[in-house]
């Protein structure tokens, strides 16, 4: 990208990154707003994590104090499915990155700019060195702040503010110098009842979830705390050449002790995946009709803590990657090849049929088995375990359509499935009216500004 800038639009940075013509843009609208205020100005304190030595207390614990790190910010949500724990000594001793209610949490490193209110009630917690705790004055809601800071016009300016050339990250003053505008408190409160509503919704389809999840183990008799990893052990040579695989992984005492023996005493019938489902391969190249526009659905857009598919990009069609090859359908299962991505796993939405994916996804669509329980079993270590011991490559490993079809599946009635699955198909309508209500108070909140409203 090539771009320039005239010298009145210098400001105290002169690396070409700060200038891009997005970040222009947006500035430029934002300084027409008639009432704007500087972060630092509509903040008590401004914290981070104190000295950074202090991350060398820093030892994860099986229980205890939750511990917030960016994987657990998304915009408007704190999302604690993979939270780690640190002692309560610990967190007596950081006591500058304790997390309180009515805070706002914005990240400063790894995906810069995603800000979240702490909800009334949110249980003891801290917070790691990548996150920035933010004590507000009366003069500001925080939802309404955390939702400015995740639409285009602050998620922007910390883009735009960000230092470093390996691994980007806005220092804590900085966050002071954040341009706020500052609508009336009605407006604001407005917002701030969409978002609260959603963090409802939010944390109803993670109960639900949770409680498919224990209901769909139980089903199975399957005891999932069985699932632990050793860092070191044996195997005999006959398991290895019987396998002919001489990787580590694939001798894992977990597969071996626990996987198969599970399958065996869920007391129901076991089929190959290939007896039970399709695998279509709709190809398609987009770049054969360069200005078409295309949904494009590649691994980073599923969330692997929550299953949806989310910041599906509109591209065209000559902006396609060479992966983009396969022609999605509603109900569709949606799972990763890649062995790092296995927690990668959705099924397509109504609103994305016909959106265009990835081909480092094999696409699964059910013969027999409901759809919902059989995103269930791919999203179960059952299913990632098998698929783990079956992948091969050493940068790259990657499980191949064979090993796939030779999955075995557990085959329940078919009312546990049907069961299992409208609990699946409510949960993600749970989820996805809370991404809309997220959605609108952000336009809501660009429009504002847009239209100078105060």
């Amino acid at each position: 990208m090539t771009y320039e800038v005239s010298y009145s639009q210098l400001e105290s940075r002169i690396d070409a990154e700060f200038y891009q013509p997005e970040y222009i843009t947006v500035m430029d609208e934002l300084r027409k707003y008639p009432n704007l205020e500087n972060l630092g100005a509509l903040c008590k304190t401004i914290k981070s994590f104190g000295a950074y030595s202090l991350c060398n207390l820093v030892h994860y614990e099986q229980s205890g104090i939750h511990f917030i790190r960016v994987e657990n910010l998304k915009a408007n949500e704190i999302d604690l499915t993979d939270v780690k724990y640190i002692s309560k000594i610990t967190h007596r001793i950081l006591h500058k990155s304790k997390v309180t209610e009515a805070m706002v949490l914005l990240s400063m490193a790894g995906t810069l700019g995603i800000a979240a209110t702490v909800p009334s009630g949110f249980m003891e917690c801290n917070s790691n060195q990548d996150i920035a705790k933010l004590v507000i004055s009366e003069r500001i809601d925080p939802y309404y702040l955390s939702t400015f800071l995740n639409c285009k016009y602050g998620r922007n300016q910390v883009l735009r503010l960000a230092t470093g050339s390996t691994r980007r990250h806005i220092l804590l003053y900085a966050v002071s110098d954040i341009i706020i505008p500052v609508p009336s408190m009605e407006k604001q409160k407005s917002v701030a009842a969409k978002i609260i509503l959603a963090n409802k919704m939010q944390d109803q389809a993670r109960r639900l979830y949770s409680q498919t999840e224990r209901q769909f183990y139980d089903i199975l008799s399957v005891d999932s705390s069985k699932f632990q990893s050793k860092e070191v052990f044996e195997t005999v040579s006959s398991d290895v050449f019987d396998a002919m695989r001489f990787d580590a992984e694939y001798h894992r005492p977990s597969l071996q002790r626990y996987v198969l023996k599970a399958l065996k005493e869920t007391g129901f019938s076991l089929k190959k995946l290939a007896e039970l489902a399709e695998f279509p391969r709709r190809l398609t190249d987009p770049r054969k009709d360069p200005h078409k526009k295309i949904r494009y659905v590649e691994l980073a857009n599923v969330d692997p803590s929550t299953g949806e598919i989310r910041g599906v990009s509109e591209i065209a069609g000559h902006e396609a990657p060479s992966r983009a090859k396969l022609v999605l359908k509603k109900g569709d299962i949606l799972v990763p090849s890649l062995l790092g991505s296995l927690d990668n796993v959705s099924l397509v939405p109504d609103e994305l049929d016909g959106a265009i994916g990835s081909s480092g996804f094999f696409v699964v669509r059910s013969k027999t088995l409901q759809e919902g329980f059989l995103f269930m079993l791919f999203r179960s270590r059952l299913m990632k375990e098998q698929l783990e011991q079956k992948v091969a490559g050493s940068i790259m490993a990657a499980a191949s359509s064979k090993d796939l079809e030779n999955l075995l599946v557990p085959v329940p009635s078919d009312e546990q499935q049907r069961e299992i699955s409208c609990q699946i198909t409510e949960y993600f309508r749970l989820r996805r009216e809370a991404t809309h209500l997220l959605e609108i108070s952000n336009h809501t909140v660009e429009d504002w500004i847009e239209s100078r409203q105060v």
